[in-house]
């Protein structure tokens, strides 16, 4: 909330030392480095949740952080929608999770590589 990235870091980076299986301090965590541009940090995060059985009460946290943040600083933050269909899918909400997805591949953004992605779990929501 301070925007104060690199102490939050440090500080969840710790706590998840101490006790992994704090989804939420994961979510914070995929926020920050979202917010500073690190999306591959930020993707590995929100991804590394799923190995602790996440309730649907610590994905709906997650995700109205986000949508937060989007409402917040509409366009200043387009990987948001690339995490969004990642948490939707990672529920098996592919409806929504595609809905995501398909925003974050029609709108600008730098980085080619997470389009592709984006593509990528598209692809494979509809093999499932």
């Amino acid at each position: 909330l301070l925007n104060d990235f690199d102490s939050s870091i440090k500080s969840s980076i710790k706590a998840l030392s101490l006790r992994p299986e704090l989804n939420y301090v994961r979510m914070n965590l995929g926020i920050a480095y979202l917010k500073m541009s690190n999306y591959e940090k930020s993707f590995s995060a929100y991804a590394s949740i799923l190995r602790f059985s996440p309730q649907t009460e610590e994905y709906e946290g997650g995700i109205r952080d986000i949508l937060e943040l989007q409402m917040e600083s509409p366009g200043v933050y387009p990987f948001t929608n690339f995490v969004l269909g990642q948490l939707y899918w990672q529920q098996g909400l592919y409806k929504k999770s595609r809905s995501a997805l398909e925003s974050f591949i029609y709108q600008k953004f730098p980085e080619e590589i997470w389009k592709k992605r984006a593509l990528l779990l598209l692809e494979k929501m509809i093999s499932e």
